[in-house]
C-alpha cells in the first residue's frame, strides 16, 4: 500500500492505484519470510505542494527488508487526489 506522510489532519491523500507492485531479488532462504508488510511507499505531502502542477506523484521506497537487491515498483508514478476531511 502506497501511506502518505505529513499530511494535515483536514487532508487525507487518495493514490490510483492505491497499491503498487513491488519487485526485487532476494535469496532463496529469504523468499518465503518477505511480506507486503516489510516494504513502505511513501508520498510526502511536502513534495506534492511544492511542485507548481503536479499531475503524478512519485513513490519513494522508505523502508525495505535487508537483503533484498534490485528494488522495482511496478508503477514508479501514480495519479492522486487530496480530499478535505471534516
Amino acid at each position: 500500500p502506497i501511506v502518505g506522510i505529513g499530511f494535515p489532519a483536514d487532508k487525507q491523500l487518495k493514490t490510483f492505484p492505491s497499491h503498487v507492485d513491488v519487485s526485487f531479488l532476494v535469496g532463496l532462504q529469504q523468499f518465503k519470510k518477505i511480506t507486503a508488510d516489510d516494504f513502505l511507499i511513501e508520498v510526502s505531502y511536502e513534495d506534492l505542494t511544492t511542485v507548481p502542477t503536479p499531475t503524478k506523484c512519485r513513490l519513494e521506497l522508505k523502508r525495505m527488508p535487508l537483503g533484498v537487491n534490485h528494488v522495482r515498483l511496478h508503477p514508479e508514478s501514480v495519479d492522486y487526489l487530496i480530499e478535505q476531511v471534516n
